[in-house]
C-alpha cells in the first residue's frame, strides 16, 4: 500500500494534542478528468491601444461521492505508538 506523508493533516489533535490522523482512500473509486491546456488570443479587444489579450485555460472534473466508504479516516490517541511496541 503506496503511503504518503502529508504536512497539512495535524498530528497534534484533540484536547491534549497527542490525537493521530489516517486517511486510507482507494483511489481507483475516485474520478478524475483533466483536459490539456489551451490557449486564446483576442487581438480585436484591445486593438484601440495595440494590445493583446491572452487566455490559458483548462476544464477538470471529479467525482468523488461514488463510492463513499473508498476514503475513510481513523482517528484517536490510540495510534500513538508506545515505546516498548516501537523501539530499535
Amino acid at each position: 500500500m503506496p503511503v504518503v506523508e502529508d504536512p497539512n493533516i495535524t498530528a497534534v489533535a484533540g484536547a491534549g494534542a497527542n490525537e493521530d490522523r489516517v486517511t486510507a482512500v482507494r483511489a481507483s473509486d475516485l474520478y478524475l478528468w483533466e483536459s490539456s491546456l489551451r490557449t486564446e488570443v483576442f487581438t480585436e479587444i484591445l486593438s484601440g491601444t495595440l494590445q493583446v489579450r491572452y487566455r490559458l485555460l483548462s476544464y477538470v472534473g471529479f467525482i468523488g461521492d461514488r463510492q463513499p466508504a473508498a476514503i475513510a479516516t481513523v482517528s484517536g490517541t490510540g495510534l500513538a505508538l508506545s515505546a516498548a511496541t516501537w523501539g530499535p
